[in-house]
Formats: structure tokens, sequence, C-alpha cells
């Protein structure tokens, strides 16, 4: 019996509880990675990326997004050991993921471990690739899993997911807060662009 080349390692399937971009937990079905995305009624216009640490047992702060009715949003990445005063200031969000153009559904962005990706809308959701890849012949690194709701309606049968390949599972933090930002611009333009006949 032939041993052929070692299978690739399987992708990270990370669930999503809700479908909801403002308040959602992602995580692995083993809570091995496990963030935690919410704005509370208190503060509706600033959205807490929240990443559990393992060996201290609690959610970190690692990003917030802040956005306000009719302006752009911002972010500021957080960092655990600075103090308030210290940490970064709030940044347009524009100068980390960017668009080509204002009704560009394409964006761009550089992750932790230096590359550049691109995220693209396809059969109506994203898709991560390398920047360079053509989306139309290159293999995602992330997709999108839809839900699925018994008979189609109440609770649902399988939670949404993004199917993550193993290469990029370092730079998750830049990756989520990239989708979340992607993922509002998205909802957004299919509420205002009108239909074409």
């Amino acid at each position: 019996m032939s041993r052929g080349a070692p299978a690739p390692p399987k992708p990270l399937v990370l669930e999503l509880t809700t479908t909801s971009v403002r308040n959602v937990v992602f995580s692995t079905p083993g809570d091995s990675i496990y963030y935690e995305i919410a704005s509370w009624k208190w503060t509706p216009n600033k959205t807490l990326i929240k990443k559990l640490d393992f060996a201290s047992g609690e959610l970190k702060v690692i990003c917030e997004i802040e956005r306000k009715k009719g302006q752009e949003p911002r972010m500021r990445w957080i960092s655990d050991t600075a103090s308030e005063e210290e940490q970064e200031p709030f940044t347009p969000a524009s100068e980390f993921v960017s668009t080509d153009s204002p009704f560009s559904l394409q964006g761009k962005f550089r992750a932790a471990n230096g590359k550049a990706y691109k995220w693209v809308v396809k059969s109506g959701h994203l898709e991560l690739f390398d920047y360079d890849a053509d989306p139309k012949q290159g293999k995602p690194l992330i997709t999108y899993r839809k839900h699925r709701r018994y008979f189609g309606c109440g609770l649902m049968s399988r939670r949404p997911a993004l199917i993550v390949q193993q290469e990029i599972k370092e730079s998750l933090d830049t990756i989520i807060v990239s989708f979340l930002l992607m993922e509002r611009l998205r909802r957004d333009r299919l509420i205002r662009l009108p239909k074409l006949k």
C-alpha cells in the first residue's frame, strides 16, 4: 500500500451565533477560538470586539468600532498593556479596509501577517482571497456558510459560519475586524442601491 502526500489540514469552522454584525459570537465548536462582538444598548454607536484569552480565562478587547449616523465608521486597535490615555486614537475604517470606489463591494486590507487580502462578494456573501489572486479562478481562503432553518422558519438547524483555511489562522484578529466592516458595508449598500431592471 503506497502512501501519498499528507492530507491538507482541515479548515477551521468559525460558527456565528446570529446573523447580526453588531452582536455575535464567532467560535470554533470546542471554543478553542472565541470572539465576542457586542454593541450595548447604552453605547449603541460603539462595537467592541473581544477575544478570549485562554491563559487568563477572560475576554480582552482587541478593537473598537465607532459608527455614528451619517458618518464614516472609525476604529482603533486596543492594547491590553496600555492605559486609556495611551491607546491609539480613532482612525477612519477606510484606512484599514479600502474600497476602489464608493459603490465597490471589494475591500482590501493588510493582515497581521503583513500580507494583503481582499474581500469579494460572490453568490451574495463575502469570500476572502489573496490580494493578487483572481476571484473567478482562485480558491478562497475564507468562505461564508449560510445558515439553515428547520422547515425554512423557526430555529436554526445549522448556524452560519466562516470556513477559514489554516494558513491564515494566525491573522484572525485583523480578518474578523475586516469581515465585520465589509459585511456592514455590504448590507448598507444592498439597502441603498436601487435595483436595475
